[in-house]
C-alpha cells in the first residue's frame, strides 16, 4: 500500500469525524488569524518576523484543509458522507433483516440464520479497485478466525453471471452473496463499506473504504 492510501483514509476519517461545522469554524479561524498576521508589526528591515511566518503557515492550513473538507464532503465524497450519517444512527442496534443468495450454488441464505456467529458483511463490487485489494485481507480473515466463530459475507449487488465470471478467476474462502441493490440495508451506497454484527444480531460498528487483515482482526477481537 501506497503512503497516499493511509493518508487518504486518514483525511477521510478526520473529515467525516469533524463534520462540517468544525471545519466552517477552521476556515473562519483560518481567514481571521491570517488577517491578524497580516496586520502585525514588522521588523525594523520590513521582514516579517519568525513567528508570524509560523502562524501565517499555520492560518494557511487551516484555510485549505477544511476548505477542501468541504469541497469533498459536499460534492465527491457526498455518498460516503450519507452513508456514515445513516450507518452510525444504528450501531448498538438490531441488524434489520437481510435475505441474500450464495453466488457459488445460488442458495438462499439469512442473516438470521447465522445467529451466533460474528459476522463481518463487506458490502463490494467489481468495478471497485479498492475492494478487489481488499478481498485477500478478507479472505485472511475467514481463514483465521472461522475455528472462532467468524463469517466473512462478501455482498454484491451485481448480476450472479458477473460475479461467477470474477469469482472463476479470483477464488475466495469468504461467504459470497448476491442480492438486490443493497440501499435498502442501512442505505449504503458506498463502496467497499464493512460491518459488523456480533453473536446477538447487534450492529456494533462499519468501515468506509478499505482496511488491513490486522485492522479487521483488532477491530471484531472485543466480539470473538
Amino acid at each position: 500500500m501506497s503512503l497516499i492510501e493511509p493518508l487518504a483514509q486518514w483525511l477521510l476519517t478526520f473529515f467525516l469525524a469533524a463534520g462540517t461545522g468544525v471545519l466552517a469554524a477552521m476556515l473562519v479561524v483560518g481567514f481571521v488569524g491570517s488577517f491578524l498576521v497580516r496586520k502585525a508589526p514588522r521588523r525594523a528591515d520590513g521582514a516579517p518576523a519568525l513567528w508570524t511566518r509560523v502562524v501565517s503557515a499555520v492560518c494557511a492550513a487551516m484555510i485549505w484543509l477544511p476548505a477542501a473538507g468541504l469541497f469533498l464532503m459536499h460534492g465527491p465524497l457526498s455518498g460516503v458522507v450519507a452513508a456514515s450519517h445513516q450507518l452510525r444512527s444504528h450501531v448498538d442496534a438490531a441488524a434489520p433483516p437481510l435475505a441474500f443468495r450464495t453466488v457459488a450454488g445460488d442458495e438462499p441464505q439469512l442473516l438470521a440464520e447465522l445467529r451466533g456467529q460474528v459476522v463481518v458483511i463487506n458490502l463490494w463490487a467489481t468495478w471497485c479497485p479498492p475492494c478487489i485489494e481488499e478481498k485477500p485481507e478478507l479472505d485472511r480473515l475467514q481463514r483465521d478466525f472461522a475455528p472462532r466463530g467468524v463469517t466473512v459475507i462478501t455482498l454484491s449487488d451485481e448480476s450472479p453471471e458477473v460475479l461467477r465470471a470474477f469469482l472463476r478467476e479470483n477464488p475466495t474462502f469468504t461467504l459470497a452473496g448476491y442480492t438486490e441493490p443493497l440501499r435498502g440495508f442501512y442505505g449504503v451506497g458506498a463502496r467497499p463499506t464493512t460491518l459488523l454484527i456480533d453473536r446477538e444480531g447487534i450492529f456494533r460498528g462499519y468501515v468506509l473504504g478499505a482496511r488491513s487483515y490486522g485492522f479487521f482482526a483488532n477491530w471484531i477481537e472485543p466480539y470473538l
